[in-house]
């Protein structure tokens, strides 16, 4: 039986954590294409770096926090989560204020990333 190809998959997951689904939904996605071996590049852009700040509290908005699923990413075969570094400067972020060990990629970086990608899922 031949190998099964491997492909590259790149998930923009650009949404604040609340509000909307999308980032509940990027996260799922990112889990199922691990799952089946394939390569997953989890970029957070713009809004969405929000998704990785440490000591959210959304119970008191009625909601589930993702920490717990980002932190279990690596037990899923994602080893490097990706953050847009100049949309954690625009919103005044850190990497210390981030719940997860991140590599921050420049504008340069983030469009190869995106442009040598199989498939992209900008949600």
């Amino acid at each position: 039986m031949p190998a099964p190809v491997r492909k590259s998959f790149t998930f923009l997951s650009r949404h604040a954590p609340y509000g909307r689904d999308n980032a509940q939904i990027c996260l799922e996605l990112v889990l199922a294409t691990a799952v089946y071996e394939q390569t997953v590049n989890y970029l957070f852009m713009d809004d969405g770096v929000y998704q990785l700040v440490d000591s959210q509290q959304p119970r008191t908005i009625h909601n589930k926090t993702l920490s717990a699923n980002l932190q279990a990413l690596s037990l899923y075969g994602v080893e490097t989560v990706y953050v847009d570094s100049e949309s954690l400067r625009q919103r005044r972020l850190s990497i210390d204020d981030l719940v997860i060990q991140v590599q921050l990629l420049s504008d340069d970086e983030v469009t190869a990333m995106i442009r040598t990608a199989d498939v992209v899922f900008p949600l």
